[in-house]
């Protein structure tokens, strides 16, 4: 039996490997021209975009995983089918189940092995692509940071701001402003529970001013509401809020749990949270759905069937997860439930035709 495991799982992962660079070579040439036009603009140098596109890969690979191993299952099936191999199996007694089991295993691993990078390798990938493209091609200022479970970022006149939260219409929470003077000391801390737009301009509201004197004197000075200036408009509070994809698990947790202990909804992020448990095992899911489609088409399907499948399965695993996604962003269902609608619907649905298999 293990020779037949490793003659299956072999020529499973030689199908696999082609189906997977195919896709990595498909979407980094959709991303490539996607984006040549803002490298040409901002004369990139070729080192620099071919170090984005390296740093872009883990998180490619993340996402073209699934749709690559059910392409792999069903074609392996149709070849071993069209050549008579699975009948030969059957006939000596092997049952489908354990005809699948090398390619169960190895998807098991494999999702394992995605779910590991995706909490921590990944993000801080996705991170490096992302300043290589804003910083040194585009020539952008790193304005923002997450350090510490906050969000800093840097105004032009000598002050530092500390963040707690920005919500989806773009307010501001847990607000720490320090405003440094010529010699870089703190000569003001203004602490504000939230930061608006109104009337064209920027308001700290329910907060207090401590400014320090040379003299060694602090002058304290409450508020309800405070204009500032600040150069940012609405519409670009977002480039400022930290990106759970650029996140790894263990600072979004951490992250998570600072904003509920300060009184605040973690919202989105906890749903991003769940999500990077939940996306990477779908890919044992979708192979249990390929073994099934595979095994239960006795003459096996052709390669342009097996894409064709495979697509359709996976847009629809996008529509139902996206659809989950945006109901847990918008508070309608739990975070928990929301990253893990779609697996839950798609493992009954691959549950059912693998356990009804003749």
């Amino acid at each position: 039996m293990f020779i037949l495991d490793r003659y299956i799982l072999k020529e499973y992962i030689k199908i696999f490997s082609l189906a997977l660079l195919g896709l990595i070579v498909v979407y980094l040439a959709i991303e490539f021209l996607d984006k040549i036009k803002n490298f040409i603009e901002h004369d990139a140098g070729l080192f620099d975009v071919l170090e984005y596109f390296l740093f872009r890969l883990p998180k490619v690979i993340s996402l073209i995983s699934p749709p690559a191993l059910l392409i792999a299952i069903l074609i392996t099936f149709g070849i071993l089918s069209r050549n008579n191999e699975i009948v030969a199996m059957e006939g000596s007694g092997i049952s489908v189940y354990r005809i699948s089991m090398p390619l169960f295993l190895f998807s098991m691993l494999y999702a394992l092995l995605l779910l590991y990078l995706n909490l921590t390798a990944i993000p801080t990938a996705n991170e490096k692509a992302e300043f290589i493209k804003d910083v040194l091609i585009e020539n952008k200022p790193k304005g923002a940071y997450f350090r510490q479970d906050r969000i800093w970022f840097r105004g032009k006149d000598h002050s530092i701001f500390n963040i707690q939260l920005i919500d989806k219409n773009n307010r501001l929470y847990g607000i720490a402003i320090y405003r440094l003077d010529d010699k870089f000391s703190i000569s003001e801390i203004v602490e504000a529970k939230e930061l608006s737009y109104e009337k064209n301009r920027w308001v700290l509201i329910s907060g207090v001013s401590r400014r320090f004197h040379e003299d060694g004197g602090i002058e304290t000075l409450p508020f309800e509401t405070l204009p500032i200036n600040l150069d940012w408009r609405p519409d670009e509070i977002s480039k400022i809020d930290i990106d759970p994809d650029n996140t790894t698990y263990s600072n979004l947790a951490s992250y998570v749990e600072r904003l509920e202990s300060g009184g605040y909804s973690p919202g989105r992020y906890k749903v991003n949270l769940h999500e990077k448990i939940s996306f990477p095992l779908v890919n044992f899911i979708m192979a249990m759905i390929g073994v099934s489609f595979g095994l239960r088409n006795s003459r096996g399907i052709g390669i342009a069937k097996s894409i064709g499948v495979s697509m359709v399965i996976g847009f629809n695993y996008w529509i139902v997860h996206s659809i989950a996604i945006s109901l847990g962003y918008g508070g309608v269902i739990p975070p928990v439930l929301a990253a893990w609608t779609g697996n839950l619907i798609f493992l009954a649905l691959g549950g059912y035709l693998f356990l009804t298999m003749r």
